[in-house]
């Protein structure tokens, strides 16, 4: 008796069962996984018929309901818009410095909701405002205009890209060197009417290459020189006392007064 209480003993003879009958063990959990598998697939796909059913019965009934009963509707609409209303994408940011302070869209400024913009504010440098193009169904671009002008007004918000772009630039703070794009996938600043002032390029710095500019202070940024390699293969250097301006077919620079 002793021997069936010994663990040790018990560990022997299930390793002894297990050994002579290991290859019965193996087709049994094979055959249990197969099983389960199969009851797993056959359930799901039960499940998955169910559902669909469920759902144009569900779709016709709802539709059925509102088209007989208008005021169903009505209250519906209202609870959409008002309780659980659709996120808006703002496409306006308010830069201060280097950094957004607020942000709304353009509808909003221009049709002048003063509930809506009760808390814009009246001290800021530029807005950046998004204009995103669908060009096929792989490929969006987000034209981006700076904007300084107030009030608003339609033609302010115009983005018509350039016939243009660089085809190097740098952005040289110190001895530093930082290779920037003003357009990519993301974001394309190649749009008629930007002004490169040393505040944007600030903020452009700040937004995009964060990570290049570490110990680089903002008094550093301030003494910045921007060098372009333009369409023409012709080389241009703009400091903090000239502003880059974007044309429709060149481009142009205005002594900073």
């Amino acid at each position: 008796m002793f021997y069936y209480h010994n663990p040790f003993v018990i560990f022997f003879i299930l390793n002894e069962y297990i050994q002579n009958n290991y290859y019965y063990i193996e087709e049994c959990i094979r055959y249990n996984t197969i099983f389960v598998t199969i009851a797993i697939i056959r359930f799901y796909s039960e499940c998955e018929m169910i559902f669909n059913k469920t759902k144009k019965t569900t779709n016709l009934i709802y539709k059925n309901v509102l088209e007989s009963n208008p005021d169903i509707q009505e209250v519906i609409e209202f609870i959409g818009n008002n309780i659980f209303p659709k996120k808006i994408n703002n496409d306006v940011e308010f830069v201060e410095g280097t950094r957004t302070i607020y942000s709304t869209t353009k509808n909003i400024l221009l049709e002048g909701i003063n509930d809506e913009c009760i808390d814009m504010p009246t001290d800021f440098e530029f807005i950046d405002y998004t204009e995103t193009h669908n060009e096929s169904n792989e490929t969006t671009i987000m034209y981006k205009k700076i904007i300084r002008e107030y009030p608003f007004n339609e033609s302010h918000f115009q983005c018509e890209p350039t016939d243009y772009k660089f085809l190097l630039t740098e952005i040289i703070v110190g001895d530093k060197i930082i290779n920037v794009n003003f357009t990519d996938n993301n974001h394309n600043y190649f749009v008629v009417g930007n002004k490169f002032t040393t505040n944007f390029i600030k903020y452009y710095l700040n937004k995009y290459y964060l990570t290049e500019l570490k110990n680089i202070s903002l008094n550093d940024l301030q003494d910045f020189e921007l060098r372009v390699l333009d369409q023409d293969v012709k080389e241009e250097t703009f400091t903090n006392k000239k502003i880059l301006i974007l044309n429709k077919e060149n481009y142009e620079f205005e002594i900073k007064e």
